[in-house]
């Protein structure tokens, strides 16, 4: 059947998610579904032997895979918990280092009175422009010289006014949008319609939205180079009378690729469009 042929091709390439997802719907295809369909009794029984001596084989395969990848997303999942300690770890001797940093630079305005005014002031300052929604809190480098969260991801070091004051900046979050002609031109329209690809519905063979990402529902095609001159040498005399002449590519499907190795031209009769 071709869907257990499509999973041998997946497990042949070591794409085991896709094989173990189409053993699977093969499983539930003729263990649940099946059996409940009014006709099933009425099917041959030789049909109904092939059925089994297929389930019998896809079944140890099915449950093979499964200990596969579980035991994969297993050894995945372990490595993501000791990828995030590390960072944990990290961010939390940064952290450390900021206070450090941060209580030195205290005790070293302690001992300059002249200079605590100051600094009472940029930190009252710093805690109202932190209070506004949508910003990120500068962070102190040395002094009076910060890091400057910017719109895009991005710091800047900026060094404060003798003042004290910080400068408030509306977010271009808050900017409001501004109606541009191409807008106008799709509300006199109607708009642009919108399509639910979601609702889509997808082929029994396609291996399904929890797929791995990489795999598109749309495959690449290999023709041999060779392939376009021969069908058209083939399809001469019927070019020649204005008759279309059709032709059925063949091939195989390795690496979610079709690779055409086969050109079939059947006998056939045909008009200018047909």
């Amino acid at each position: 059947m071709e869907m257990i042929r499509m999973a041998n091709v997946y497990m042949d390439e070591g794409n085991y998610e896709n094989a173990f997802i189409l053993y699977s719907k093969f499983i539930t295809l003729f263990v649940e579904k099946l059996p409940q369909h009014p006709c099933y009794r009425e099917a041959l029984p030789m049909d109904k032997a092939n059925i089994k001596r297929k389930l019998n084989d896809v079944f140890p395969r099915a449950e093979k895979l499964k200990l596969h990848l579980k035991d994969r997303y297993a050894k995945e999942h372990d490595k993501f918990l000791v990828e995030k300690r590390q960072r944990d770890e990290q961010l939390a001797r940064d952290r450390q280092r900021r206070e450090e940093e941060e209580e030195e630079r205290r005790k070293r305005l302690e001992k300059e009175p002249g200079r605590r005014e100051q600094h009472t002031k940029i930190q009252a300052e710093l805690d109202k422009w932190t209070s506004i929604e949508g910003y990120d809190r500068p962070v102190r480098l040395d002094g009076d010289l910060f890091d400057w969260p910017t719109d895009g991801g991005q710091t800047v070091q900026v060094q404060l006014p003798s003042d004290g004051v910080v400068p408030l900046v509306p977010s271009r979050q808050l900017k409001p949008d501004v109606e541009t002609p191409s807008d106008r031109l799709y509300t006199t329209i109607g708009g642009i319609p919108s399509i639910d690809r979601s609702k889509k519905p997808s082929s029994i063979l396609s291996p399904g939205s929890n797929a791995a990402q990489s795999w598109s529902t749309l495959r690449n095609v290999t023709v041999p180079a060779i392939l376009m001159s021969k069908f058209l040498s083939l399809a001469l005399k019927n070019t020649e009378r204005n008759v279309e002449t059709c032709g059925i590519l063949t091939g195989k499907l390795a690496q979610n690729r079709f690779t055409i190795t086969h050109l079939l031209v059947p006998k056939q009769m045909g008009t200018s469009d047909s």
